[in-house]
């Protein structure tokens, strides 16, 4: 089997960190014949081509030129179908473009956001992707309010200091934040609703213990209507795990 690239175009490592693991849970109960050899079957790649992920630089963005897929012309400017652009839109054409021209090509590219509580930004990602001829498939993660929203949405305390901590949290902000974890919000950062914070009161800084967070897909599913989360893992589904087949 060839190994699948997947580029990745994130904000920071916590980013990278839930989209692929998420990615890889999702794949692996698909396919269980990859099951210790998915590390030789994918690689994530930034626009250099090199393993990891990248952060938008808009320096990167003055080399581009138009280029031409399937006959039609995408270049840094104008329209998009012509319609205007949306927020954040120009961004995503430049780090698309910038995939697009990248060697190796990647087959698959994952654009990961927090929108912060501005559905606006999401509008921006799917115009980019829906509405120009990428020549891989693209993958939005959309996190609302933050990716840390996602990890909250599927805590299940485990033993009883835990619950009692849940408890206290539910009290705090008069809702349950693995429920509705879609409320939390970004930004202060002090906030006692603000998304990292409340990770941190459930699961401390003990990382095995955040990423036990993302192993329960059913209950991310149910828990990620509205916080962007469900949307994601359909999208893997759609996109992502098809890649993957014996002799691909």
């Amino acid at each position: 089997m060839n190994q699948l690239l997947v580029g990745v175009a994130c904000e920071d490592d916590g980013h990278f960190s839930v989209v692929t693991r998420l990615v890889d849970e999702t794949v692996l109960a698909a396919h269980d014949w990859l099951d210790g050899v998915l590390d030789d079957c994918r690689s994530w790649r930034d626009v250099h081509g090199n393993p990891g992920w990248y952060k938008y630089d808009p320096d990167d963005a003055q080399i581009l030129r138009p280029i031409e897929i399937d006959g039609k012309r995408i270049a840094r400017h104008g329209h998009i179908g012509g319609e205007p652009l949306k927020p954040e839109a120009r961004m995503w054409r430049n780090v698309l473009l910038l995939f697009s021209r990248a060697e190796p090509r990647p087959e698959v590219v994952i654009l990961a956001r927090d929108l912060d509580g501005d559905q606006r930004r999401r509008a921006g990602l799917v115009q980019v992707r829906d509405g120009l001829p990428w020549p891989f498939r693209v993958v939005v993660a959309a996190a609302q309010p933050e990716v840390e929203a996602w990890r909250v949405a599927g805590f299940v305390p485990i033993d009883e200091r835990e619950r009692a901590t849940l408890a206290e949290v539910r009290t705090d902000l008069s809702f349950d934040p693995t429920v509705q974890s879609h409320r939390l919000t970004s930004h202060p950062n002090d906030a006692a609703t603000d998304a990292k914070r409340v990770l941190a009161r459930l699961c401390g800084d003990d990382q095995d213990r955040r990423d036990l967070c993302l192993a329960d897909r059913a209950r991310l599913r149910g828990h990620g209507v509205e916080n962007g989360l469900a949307a994601f893992l359909d999208e893997v589904d759609d996109h992502i795990v098809p890649q993957f087949r014996t002799g691909r």
